[in-house]
């Protein structure tokens, strides 16, 4: 007797490369781990069959497996989307669950569910110096402009990234549905041990790389400005930064005065990242583009002031749980650094504020929510 065709196929290869450490990994390891918990004999996971060991038990116990060459760098995409397409005819799914940017493969005789989590490539500027840039604009391309257009849902993490994709991409407004992201109340909470990063408090954290985007040069303006006046605050940046990058960084410092009291961390484990939240003084996250902003749920279930931008996903994930600034004004977040600063009375209040706000964002939620969409699109 033919086995039965499993419900969806999900992509969990994010969980195996060097997305695992960022928003994407978080994404589809939370996802992938609850869809295992809330459908057990419906779902099963995409995934390669060198790494099984970074994958969570029940995902593991239910993948596809398949091996996926990665050299030559430049076209790796190529041999990502053939390991795809051997995984999804060896299963068989009604609907495949593209979560990386990568696997927007459209499967014949099934359904596709694809996740957009931004559409920043298309909005910032991106120069071709080379071989492996202009192939990876090229990439680019073909998954916003020609794959992602073509899925029969697309899972937007916020109502920003939705209204992006209706404009932007051209796409159907019914065919665009908005999931946001989830917090993990259990890890990012209150009261946790100090950890290693309370030696000299007190300090703001920003957390993210040296893209420009995330608008580190006007925070680096904003908190030599503050330091006149409160020379014991320190800030703290936390991310994935190359050696190279944080020399920069400093230099960047070393011209506004505020080298000393900057403190790079680089690549923080995950096991300390609720203790580096739970004891700033506030998160300074005010991106000039997010496609959600889950930094601003992780300190918010800490009890941590937040900071951000007023426009956006950022504003939209905030609420009215943290303190808004304008991204492109250097004094407006100095202000709001200073404000965080003295104000003890605005710092409880958004304490307060945030941890209600964090309550409402659940990743099983966010599972319960995709699973009806694979039930609606096996259904057509």
């Amino acid at each position: 007797m033919a086995r039965p065709r499993p419900l969806a196929l999900v992509d969990a290869t994010p969980l195996q490369s060097e997305h695992r450490v960022r928003g994407v990994g978080t994404y589809t390891r939370h996802l992938c781990t609850a869809l295992a918990e809330l459908a057990p004999d419906e779902v099963r996971f995409a995934a390669e069959a060198r790494g099984l060991d970074l994958l969570p038990d029940p995902v593991r116990q239910r993948a596809t497996t398949g091996l996926r060459p990665h050299q030559p760098a430049q076209v790796y995409w190529l041999a990502n989307e053939w390991f795809l397409r051997r995984a999804l005819s060896r299963s068989r799914p009604l609907v495949f669950h593209a979560t990386d940017f990568n696997g927007a493969v459209h499967p014949a005789g099934a359904r596709l569910v694809a996740t957009l989590y931004d559409l920043n490539w298309m909005k910032q500027p991106h120069a071709e110096r080379d071989l492996s840039s202009r192939l990876a604009n090229l990439r680019w391309h073909v998954y916003y402009r020609r794959r992602l257009p073509r899925a029969d849902v697309i899972v937007a993490i916020s109502e920003s990234v939705r209204r992006d994709a209706i404009t932007m991409l051209g796409v159907s407004p019914e065919r665009v549905v908005t999931v946001p992201l989830g917090v993990d109340t259990t890890r990012f909470r209150e009261g946790l041990p100090p950890g290693p990063f309370a030696d000299t408090p007190p300090y703001f954290l920003f957390l993210g790389g040296p893209e420009p985007h995330k608008n580190l040069t006007r925070v680096l303006q904003a908190f030599a400005e503050v330091l006149a006046r409160h020379p014991e605050a320190w800030l703290y940046v936390a991310g994935p930064w190359s050696e190279e990058a944080a020399e920069a960084l400093r230099a960047d410092c070393r011209r506004l005065g505020c080298a000393e009291r900057l403190r790079v961390l680089g690549y923080v484990a995950a096991a300390d990242l609720p203790a580096l939240y739970a004891r700033a003084l506030a998160l300074v996250f005010p991106s000039l583009e997010e496609g959600f902003g889950l930094p601003i749920l992780e300190a918010m279930s800490c009890g941590t002031a937040v900071l951000t931008s007023d426009r956006g996903a950022l504003q939209e994930t905030a609420g009215d749980a943290a303190l808004l600034v304008d991204p492109t004004d250097p004094a407006a977040i100095a202000a709001g650094l200073a404000r965080l600063f003295d104000e003890t009375g605005l710092r409880r209040h958004l304490r307060e504020q945030g941890l209600l706000r964090a309550q409402g964002f659940s990743w099983r939620r966010l599972a319960a929510r995709t699973l009806e969409l694979y039930r609606a699109c096996a259904a057509g």
